[in-house]
């Protein structure tokens, strides 16, 4: 299963909405179908900071998600 970071919109139980950098999970068609709650950045190392924020700077300019285009 193949994954990216992506930034998702959401909504709180009150309707508010927000954004945040989530794990994005695709299927064989490059279809998102699952996504995780919004990440923190950790590593074992400098490196590994380095390699998670660039690839969540990435995210940035890819569209944002919803809800709706999860199957």
């Amino acid at each position: 299963m193949v994954w990216n970071y992506r930034v998702i919109k959401m909504s709180d139980q009150d309707e508010e909405e927000w954004i945040g950098i989530c794990e994005v999970f695709y299927n064989d068609k490059d279809e998102p179908i699952l996504y995780s709650s919004p990440v923190c950045v950790s590593g074992e190392s400098l490196d590994d900071l380095d390699i998670t924020l660039y690839n969540m700077v990435e995210s940035l300019g890819k569209p944002i998600l919803t809800k709706e285009d999860f199957k």
